[in-house]
């Protein structure tokens, strides 16, 4: 194509197996990891956003980004010499139940090539879609909108559950449970080569795998099936530890980074001639198991750091099914998201989720979860017990990392000291009875705590649905809730019936002394930090670092979508040059209004974008899957 010049390797595509025919209707896929599909144009497409430094990583400038050709290709219009489009087979555990086959429905596999994860292009078109937003019936017919992601590879905790046997509570299977003897080594090879080169290599992949056709083959032997095993093992430990490396907003990474990291010596020994003795090849083995197993967290280590990094910005995924968690560590699919605009454990940003599965406090335990089904999902594959006893050091490793976050973002530069979990936990708890603001000014109201607490479901019926459950507790998983769902919004209506008990003037005094009482821990804590050696400089620039003056709420973003339905893409760019710098080093900022400067920078209400309280029309916005 004219004046786009992308190199597409499509590697995943030769080395997985892709369904022959091409077609674009549900169905069936058995056997195969992709599926090939027909590009459908777009009606009058145009450009609403682009970020010219993810575009810069494929070689792709500021004067082509703006060409017609540019449009064509990245909105789907016209297909790129070398592109292959395909839809990607995948199955997963969608809000705690195996929902068998899934798969690209709305997105589409362009080809190979890149480093890192961003959004490249955001483009929009006369094209109309129905989308049922709030599953209430009332269908509206929005403009068609293509968003261009850039990623290593899409392939996912769900991609390997493609060959899981039916499960026993959905009596769902994935498509390809009869080929999973030959395909889910296959996926796991390709995925180990392409993205873990450092463990392939440590292991001798190339000669483990040569003429390999199926794990229990006849062909091959019980040493290289052990020492086959050893690399799987190696591959889930890697996983977790992949997630921590991925950023978000910027926020820097503080757990361990293996990217580079060479592997243990005692994983080498796998590369070497196997002895001619039978004992020293069974002695050879444990020995390559033990010290795979030792090592094993890291698969869990990546994913719990990951984990630690969204807590510790207040950053709330919506969908952490499995099918939404990224094999190589990058945050994905997660559409309904939102940031917190007032500390609230108990927050659920995806109004899809009817029973509060994925809050914000339950993410660290959803994504053990989910490693623990990706485990599952390996097991033919791994050691006995091999991919269990990983799982134990996902807590230690989580807590690890968010403490040292939560250190960083109060200013601790010296040793760490045993209260300063519980401190950051009393600045949190304070917090839940605030917005952003100033402290005492900025506190919320007893009216407004009320609000924020008042249960999701209706004080009458909720005593109902409590009654029922009291006779028949299978009747609350046919209404979709359950019992953990109505203890949560119990305990919510007498959060909120005393909030609503209580006077302004008694909650400003309460909160007065329990603010003082924490600055002045804080303040000790400060002290004896700067007696071990730090500065006010230091504290000041690391505090600055790690806590973002920018996140993307969403009243700010419904703005700029409602801006952008009638035109004006402002709005979005705006937001675009803001989500650039969450920290705001370089962001002109003011109070006088909104609009870019004559210098490109973006200038927001200071007040209404970093720290005033949502406005009232926005408490009942609402994101769902299908927003």
């Amino acid at each position: 194509m004219a004046g786009l010049a992308l190199k597409f390797e499509n590697a995943t595509l030769v080395a997985l197996p892709v369904e022959p025919k091409a077609s674009n209707v549900p169905r069936t896929v058995p056997g195969a990891c992709f599926s090939r599909v027909p590009l459908q144009p777009l009606d009058s497409p145009q450009i609403v956003a682009v970020s010219e430094e993810a575009l810069d990583l494929i070689n792709i400038s500021k004067e082509q980004a703006a060409s017609q050709s540019f449009l064509g290709a990245f909105s789907g219009n016209e297909l790129m010499p070398g592109s292959e489009p395909a839809a990607h087979c995948y199955c997963g555990y969608q809000f705690g139940y195996f929902s068998g086959q899934l798969g690209d429905g709305a997105a589409m596999y362009l080809g190979e090539g890149i480093p890192t994860t961003r959004a490249g292009s955001l483009i929009t078109s006369d094209t109309r879609v129905v989308r049922d937003v709030h599953y209430t019936g009332n269908n509206i017919r929005e403009r068609a909108s293509v968003v261009s992601r850039l990623a290593p590879t899409f392939l996912r905790f769900g991609s390997f559950e493609i060959c899981k046997p039916v499960d026993p509570v959905t009596s769902r299977g994935g498509p390809s449970e009869k080929d999973g003897h030959a395909l889910l080594p296959k996926l796991l090879h390709h995925t180990i080569r392409a993205y873990f080169p450092h463990i392939w290599a440590a292991h001798g992949g190339e000669r483990l795998t040569a003429g390999f056709t199926a794990f229990f083959d006849s062909g091959v032997s019980a040493e290289t099936r052990s020492c086959l095993q050893s690399m799987y093992l190696s591959f889930y430990q890697e996983v977790g530890p992949a997630v921590a490396r991925s950023r978000l907003w910027g926020v820097e990474r503080v757990g361990s980074d293996t990217s580079s990291a060479r592997p243990q010596s005692g994983c080498m020994c796998l590369s070497r001639r196997p002895r001619s003795s039978h004992g020293a090849q069974e002695a050879r083995a444990r020995h390559c198991n033990r010290r795979l197993v030792c090592g094993a967290c890291r698969v869990v280590l990546r994913t719990a750091s990951l984990v630690a990094g969204w807590q510790g910005v207040g950053w709330c995924h919506g969908v952490l099914n499995t099918d939404n968690m990224s094999i190589v560590g990058l945050t994905i699919d997660y559409g309904p998201f939102g940031f917190l605009d007032t500390y609230n454990p108990d927050h659920v940003c995806n109004g899809s989720d009817d029973q509060g599965r994925y809050t914000f406090q339950a993410q660290p335990s959803i994504c053990h979860w989910n490693c623990e089904k990706l485990g599952e999902a390996l097991k033919p594959l791994l050691p006995p017990g091999g991919g269990k006893r990983q799982l134990g050091g996902y807590m230690p490793e989580y807590d690890r990392v968010f403490g040292a976050l939560c250190r960083r973002k109060l200013g601790l530069l010296g040793c760490e000291e045993d209260g300063d979990g519980a401190l950051y936990d009393s600045l949190l708890q304070q917090s839940g009875q605030r917005n952003h603001g100033e402290i005492v000014a900025g506190l919320a109201s007893p009216s407004d705590m009320a609000a924020m607490l008042a249960p999701k479901i209706p004080a009458a019926n909720l005593q109902m649905l409590m009654m029922l459950a009291g006779k028949d507790p299978e009747l609350l998983h046919q209404l979709g809730t359950s019992m953990k769902a109505l203890q949560q919004d119990i305990d919510r209506m007498t959060r909120s019936k005393a909030f609503s008990s209580t006077t302004p003037s008694e909650k400003s005094a309460a909160d007065t002394r329990r603010w003082g009482a924490w600055l002045q821990r804080y303040s000790q804590r400060l002290a004896r930090d700067a007696a071990a050696g730090s500065t006010q400089r230091q504290r000041t620039e690391l505090m600055n670092r790690t806590n973002p003056k920018f996140i993307l709420r969403n009243w700010v973003l419904e703005q700029a979508i409602q801006a952008a339905e009638g035109g004006d893409f402002s709005k979005v760019q705006e937001l675009l040059q803001l989500a650039k710098d969450p920290f705001a080093s370089g962001v002109a900022v003011s109070d006088s209004g909104a609009g870019p400067s004559q210098d490109g920078a973006c200038v927001l209400t200071r007040m209404a974008l970093f720290a005033g309280k949502p406005p009232g029309w926005a408490k009942g916005l609402c994101v769902t899957c299908s927003s």
